[in-house]
């Protein structure tokens, strides 16, 4: 089962040769199973984390109907590759 990213537990992991390709595939994933930034959705704010021993983003979006809800990424594989 895929995860859903709604815990740090279930976060989705990110993998990617450095932070700016990183970056840009946690937004891709929010737009795909979101939609449209700026329409569907938008960002409240972004930090960073550790969970067990791992590096995460935890990104909390406002969606269309006033849900806000915490999506978090492992973001290991990359963190501090420029």
């Amino acid at each position: 089962m895929a995860a859903t990213g709604l815990s740090p537990e279930d976060a989705i992991v990110i993998e990617a040769e450095d932070e700016m390709r990183g970056i840009a595939a946690e937004y891709a994933w929010l737009a795909q199973h979101l939609g449209q930034r700026g329409k569907a959705w938008e960002l409240e704010i972004q930090a960073l984390m550790q969970h067990d021993g791992r590096y995460m983003d935890c990104l909390k979006v406002k969606l269309r109907d006033g849900t806000v809800r915490d999506y978090y990424f492992d973001i290991s594989a990359f963190f501090g590759k420029m």
